[in-house]
């Protein structure tokens, strides 16, 4: 039997406004990033000589703040590892992708995630309900529902009329295709369910349009944070 909650949507509010400060023994530019590793490259105290107490490496995936760079184009991050003695090391920039507009915005966000089996007790035509089985991701783990940007007044940014009205009807399958990679779209059928109903078109179009960003660093953005909770 899949688990249910009596409250199938959570929202979280998230503050972007984050501050890293640190006097590296570098050459360095602060400033104010996250850097989310690809590859399990070695974490240096030292750039020039290349020293790594404790043989600190990256771990995939795994999302660091930044405090600085070693010069305007970059060859090396100044990251924050938890459990490395010093924590703070630095990394080549090869070894993962920068996500500075994670906290570059003076703006709040809300994250609204999802408890999928009690949404789908109540909407069981839904396409992403009748396929739901146990061993699936959302079955277990909260999904994502949307990222957004406050005060809830901003919606719908330079949308025409036709559009707001074509997803005011729900008519979600109606409304214009977003430029997205193939690998953020396999991600969100997996994370965002609704993805099978076209959520992710309703809530760019209402949301993500305001987020003064891509549709591909929207949905990429709402995702890490998905992933922290």
């Amino acid at each position: 039997m899949l688990l249910s909650l009596r409250f199938f949507v959570l929202t979280i509010v998230l503050f972007f406004n984050l501050t890293w400060w640190t006097n590296p023994a570098q050459a360095s530019i602060n400033f104010n990033a996250q850097f989310r590793a690809t590859q399990g490259c070695e974490a240096f105290q030292s750039i020039t000589r290349g020293t790594n107490p404790g043989n600190i490496r990256l771990i995939p995936n795994t999302i660091y703040p930044v405090m600085a760079k070693n010069k305007e184009e970059a060859t090396h991050y100044y990251l924050t590892i938890d459990g490395a003695d010093p924590s703070a090391r630095w990394v080549k920039s090869g070894c993962g992708e920068l996500l500075e507009t994670f906290v570059s915005r003076d703006f709040d966000y809300l994250l609204a995630i999802s408890w999928q089996p009690a949404f789908c007790e109540t909407h069981q035509d839904k396409t992403e309900c009748q396929t739901q089985t146990e061993a699936r991701f959302d079955a277990s783990n909260f999904t994502l529902h949307g990222l957004w940007p406050q005060p809830r007044n901003n919606v719908y940014c330079n949308v025409s009329n036709q559009i707001e009205g074509i997803d005011g009807d729900g008519k979600w399958s109606d409304l214009p295709p977003i430029d997205l990679s193939d690998t953020l779209k396999d991600e969100l059928a997996i994370k965002m369910p609704g993805f099978a109903s076209d959520l992710h078109l309703h809530e760019w179009y209402k949301h993500g349009t305001c987020y003064q960003g891509t549709p591909e660093e929207y949905f990429r953005e709402s995702l890490d944070l998905l992933d922290q909770v």
